[in-house]
């Protein structure tokens, strides 16, 4: 069947989105030890904070829609960076989110005049108090659920979602929301930060969620008892089949399209699970951040694909457009060539001038001085469909010999005597003493296998 779409044009709403830290001040009793005021900056009402913001929002996405090709055969996409939406306190209560703020961006989007467009949102931070008397049904009984450290200090579940809709489409149609895995040590303020020989405390810690005290949840598999989640699924296992399911992979109007949120991308989230064989390749992959760039090593973009970051944590240029000129192959990078200064336009949108925007924005992202701009870029031509073979999908999902320079299981760094493997299910990159060779049906015969995969029965195995 021919592609809907021929072209495609991108438009990053570049805005700053990070806390701020005001207010430094070193202690008189204790040399190297510093005070901060800490803040995410927000309306005390979090439904007024939320309209704020979607006001904001729609400002921007009007302005994409007077500046895009109005051609019917050329996608429009929408990125805006990661944080956008996140509250007073570093987020909503759950329900807010689910019950005001997505239908409000569904809404926005939802003409006629919106179709032709994938709108990626940013992302919001829901979280919900952690119930300290935990229990789970097993065999018919409720039991208490054990609290082992290293979560015994944390008080809030926390979701950094991030909606994208098709234009045009109504309610839960056309919607999916990649939940981020990795929580990264600069996502939440933090109560002490550690750095150089010097320590700096929050002054006024208050009800903020702070990086101590919230666990963080994705879609993913926890692995073990820590607020990390392991990302091994396989081949096609990221691929989202409904609105909820929290995956990053999902087709948009016969192009498939990869979705990442910040340290997921560096840690190569999308290659460690990317389209099955007869699956389509993915043809866009987007990245919204806030303190992230595209990495080679986690592109998985086809050749001839595109690969766009809209970052929030204030660079001079946020947003980032790159074209894939080969694809990787076993643990190497894909080659990339930045198009961001050839192909942005060269005036771009300056955003809430007016009054009641001004006054908006400023309660909502005072740290960002030179204010919000819409940058467009020219429109691309869009590479034809291809399809993963069963060659590609046994080394397809390899971690980047760029990704990290030491073990993933042991942690000792690579070294001319301390090779680095791959391990053939997984694709995590390892040593020799953490992995042995095993028959793995469907792979091969004495091939690596680090000693996880090893343990874990044929059946659950994520190829």
């Amino acid at each position: 069947m021919a592609d809907k779409y021929k072209r495609v044009q991108f438009f990053g709403y570049e805005v700053n989105t990070s806390p701020e830290k005001i207010n430094r001040q070193a202690d008189p009793l204790f040399a190297n030890k510093y005070w901060v005021d800490q803040k995410y900056h927000a309306n005390t009402d979090a439904v007024k904070d939320m309209t704020m913001r979607c006001q904001l929002m729609d400002e921007a996405v009007q302005a994409a829609a007077d500046a895009c090709n109005k051609d019917a055969d050329c996608l429009k996409i929408f990125v805006a960076p990661e944080f956008y939406f996140r509250g007073e306190r570093g987020g909503y209560e759950l329900n807010q989110i689910t019950d005001i703020l997505v239908p409000a961006l569904q809404g926005m989007v939802s003409e006629k005049k919106s179709q032709h467009w994938l709108f990626v949102f940013g992302s919001m931070i829901g979280y919900s108090e952690i119930d300290k008397a935990m229990t789970t049904k097993r065999d018919g009984k409720i039991l208490p659920v054990v609290r082992k450290a290293p979560i015994l200090t944390e008080t809030h579940e926390v979701y950094n979602l991030v909606l994208t809709q098709t234009g045009g489409s109504t309610g839960i149609d056309g919607s999916r929301i990649v939940m981020k895995e990795v929580k990264s040590d600069i996502d939440f303020l933090s109560r002490l930060e550690k750095r150089a020989g010097i320590e700096i405390y929050d002054r006024t810690p208050g009800t903020k969620l702070l990086h101590e005290d919230v666990r963080h949840l994705g879609a993913g598999k926890r692995y073990k008892d820590t607020s990390w989640f392991d990302p091994n699924r396989g081949h096609g296992k990221e691929l989202s089949a409904r609105m909820d399911s929290g995956l990053g992979i999902f087709e948009h109007g016969g192009i498939m399209v990869g979705v990442e949120v910040c340290l997921d991308h560096a840690m190569s989230r999308l290659r460690r699970s990317p389209p099955a064989a007869g699956q389509q390749k993915i043809r866009l992959q987007i990245i919204t951040s806030a303190g992230m760039r595209i990495k080679p090593g986690s592109v998985v973009a086809k050749l001839g694909g595109f690969a766009f970051n809209c970052d929030g944590a204030g660079y001079q240029q946020p947003s980032m457009l790159m074209q894939v000129t080969a694809e990787y192959k076993l643990g190497g990078d894909s080659s990339l060539n930045n198009l961001t200064n050839a192909k942005r336009e060269k005036n771009p949108v300056t955003l809430h001038t007016a009054v009641e925007a001004k006054k908006n924005f400023t309660a909502c992202f005072p740290q960002w001085k030179s204010g919000a701009k819409l940058v467009g870029y020219s429109p691309l031509p869009l590479p034809k469909a291809a399809f993963v073979t069963a060659d590609e999908a046994k080394t397809s999902h390899w971690v980047a010999d760029s990704a990290r320079d030491w073990c993933n299981l042991c942690g000792n760094k690579f070294s001319f005597t301390h090779r680095r493997h791959h391990c053939r299910v997984c694709g995590d990159l390892i040593c020799a003493n953490c992995s042995s060779e095993k028959t793995v049906k469907g792979i091969g015969i004495n091939v690596r296998v680090c000693t996880i995969c090893k343990q874990i029965p044929e059946r659950d195995r994520p190829l």
